[in-house]
């Protein structure tokens, strides 16, 4: 008997035992689908129509691989309805999102109004030294229990002692002891960006917090050195902080009103001048921590001022992971990585965690549009199953660019790994004296190079692509061109991976301007106009060594056109075409077994799939580290 024929006729018989059509997946894709009496699948596409389908768990029949793709596709099992949103004039602007035109239109109110606090003995030391009215804020104590409501499991309810809290701050123990501090030991903030839901928290000790009203540091003594790196919040060190015009104005005002005085006629006087200044210090430092942490939490368009509220934080490297807090478990034993990493910005490597916890999708916003009948949505790129997967897998292709995009408005790397959440990083490599440590150091940062592990032919693309899983690594050249104003065509007509068509069709430059002059004529300026739009034509002729000014970065422009509502996108696809076509960068392909790369020809591998994970593979898919060692690859992770 036919395979196919005896699994239909058995799901077909289950059919008709249960009331309702059975629920089916395959072995390696967690994605469901019910099974119709006319012999269609069709996708279920969120848990909560799941559940409210009737279907339990346990109710899933998993099937092989070959036989769900065997099987025709239907319509989504229960159509999403999307929210109605106000006409926008310039919907599909690349320089605009229709979230950051949406919010414009009805903007809320972002004003810290209750600090909550940690209920323990370091939060009642602090509120002994500082009054709360003079610190210009308003708090309330939380007991420790309340901190339940900081989980990834959905079903924990949010505490009712957190209500109304804006933000919650945890004080700990800790030392500010210069004997005691050194750039390897102590607090460390690396499991980055802290929770964010219900409110942002943030945790530190208590000693570091009463930094803040002392004048900042600017030599180059080794107390300055290590001072300057202890962490507010992820993203914010002291050094950052202390870059704060309103808070060096204020120190160097109080300093500046200590030269003025003498010490026998102005003592008492001076001791109240010191209890303002202090309380003055640490409000500054407080507003500036709930805004930094708001900043971290949340994408630009929702930030209150627009701009951040301090410079982005220079480390050496950073390690986007693109994960879902279904899977947060996963997520965090990646970072574990990260534990012990010095504090000095020179050698620092920075972890950031991306989830829909920062990076969520409207409901019925992620059904493409523009998928023809073989899904196919933009000549010369790869298919996509966005309109056959459920709504969180398909929300997750949108999340590689935005976080990206937001990381790079709170660190200053001279690196970037972006990888998914079951993508182990080999740190020994990346550390000091590591075998890429070089490389980076004197090639990569220097030179628009993307290394990643290409797929099979190269091609990138007509339907080639980097593999996600592998990860990508690029330098300080590359992440420049991501945060220019500038959009640049390709430098050259073509190279040894690209033919002109694909360098002409491709380029971001082509499609913005196309785009701009279409809706809104103010996102690109072209230098070049008379080599793009001929008369009775409007049809860009030549990108080759032309470019436009924009009025937003160029890593927003790619999320704009790729991963947007609606997006016909997979993340890796997105993120090969804005790294290749709009940073353009060039590829350097690594393959698992191993590649020799930069002027030492340093051996590296990055892998989609392996058995074994040595010490020389950068990255491993389906690999984690393991739980009594980080710096030691585990798995497989399926």
């Amino acid at each position: 008997m036919n395979r196919l024929f005896f699994v239909s006729i058995c799901l077909f018989s289950i059919s008709l035992l249960w009331a309702k059509d059975p629920a089916i997946k395959t072995y390696h894709d967690k994605t469901v689908y019910t099974l119709s009496k006319d012999g269609k699948r069709h996708v279920i596409p969120d848990w909560a129509t799941f559940v409210g389908l009737g279907y339990d768990v346990g109710e899933i029949k998993t099937i092989e691989d070959a036989e769900m793709e065997k099987i025709p596709i239907g319509e989504p099992a229960s159509q999403i309805v999307e929210e109605k949103l106000d006409d926008n004039p310039m919907r599909g602007c690349p320089c605009v999102s229709e979230d950051a035109y949406q919010y414009s239109l009805h903007p809320a109110e972002h004003k810290t109004k209750l600090f909550c606090f940690v209920d323990n003995k370091q939060s009642k030391a602090f509120f002994e030294k500082f009054d709360p009215k003079q610190l210009n804020i308003e708090h309330k104590l939380v007991p420790p229990s309340a901190l339940q409501s900081y989980t990834y499991n959905q079903t924990v309810p949010e505490s009712p002692e957190m209500k109304g809290c804006d933000i919650t701050i945890n004080l700990i123990e800790g030392s500010v002891d210069i004997s005691q501090l050194n750039s390897t030991t102590g607090f460390d903030k690396y499991v980055c960006p802290e929770m964010c839901l219900p409110v942002p928290y943030t945790e530190l000790p208590l000693s570091w917090l009463l930094l803040a009203t002392s004048p900042p540091l600017h030599d180059d003594s080794p107390k300055s050195k290590l001072i300057s790196t202890r962490s507010l919040t992820c993203s914010m060190t002291y050094a950052e902080l202390w870059r704060d015009n309103e808070l060096a104005k204020h120190h160097h005002g109080h300093k500046n009103s200590h030269h003025n005085k003498t010490s026998s006629s102005h003592t008492e006087k001076g001791a109240e001048s010191d209890q303002l200044h202090a309380h003055k210090a640490m409000s500054i430092a407080l507003h500036a921590m709930v805004r930094r942490r708001f900043e971290e939490c949340n994408e630009q368009h929702l930030w209150p001022h627009g701009a951040a509220a301090v410079t982005p934080r220079k480390v050496h490297g950073l390690i986007v992971w693109i994960g879902s807090r279904s899977r947060y478990d996963l997520l965090a034993s990646q970072i574990e990585i990260l534990r012990n990493q010095s504090s000095d910005p020179n050698l620092r490597i920075a972890g950031w965690l991306s989830s829909e916890d920062q990076y969520a999708c409207r409901p019925g916003t992620t059904l493409c549009y523009e998928l023809s009948s073989s899904n196919a949505y933009f000549p010369m790129m790869p298919s996509t199953r966005m309109n056959v997967a459920s709504t969180g897998w398909s929300c997750a292709q949108r999340r590689m660019l935005r976080g990206l995009q937001h990381a790079m408005l709170l660190y200053a790397p001279t690196f970037i790994i972006v990888a998914d959440d079951d993508t182990y990083v080999n740190i020994q490599m990346l550390n000091p004296g590591g075998s890429l440590d070089h490389y980076i150091r004197n090639e990569l940062i220097h030179n628009n190079h993307i290394v990643g592990s290409l797929t099979l032919g190269k091609k990138v693309t007509n339907k080639g692509f980097y593999w996600g899983g592998a990860g990508y690594l690029f330098g300080k050249k590359t992440i420049d061109n991501l945060n220019s104003h500038v959009l640049h065509g390709p430098e050259t007509s073509s190279d040894k991976f690209r033919d002109e068509g694909k360098m002409r069709y491709l380029s971001v430059l082509k499609q913005t301007i196309e785009i701009s002059h279409r809706v809104c004529k103010d996102c690109a300026k072209v230098e070049h106009t008379d080599r793009f739009f001929g008369e009775g034509s409007d049809k860009i002729i030549d990108v080759v060594g032309n470019y436009a000014n924009l009025t937003t970065r160029v890593i927003e422009v790619c999320t704009n056109i790729m991963s947007p509502e609606h997006t016909c996108y997979h993340s890796d696809h997105a993120m090969s075409r804005c790294l290749l076509y709009a940073a353009n960068g060039f590829p350097q392909h690594v393959d698992c077994w191993g590649t020799k790369i930069g002027e030492r020809g340093t051996t590296v591998g990055m892998c989609m799939g392996t058995d074994t994970c040595g010490a020389d593979h950068l990255t491993c898919h389906r690999f984690y580290p393991h739980p009594d060692n980080a710096l030691i690859a585990k798995g497989q992770y399926i």
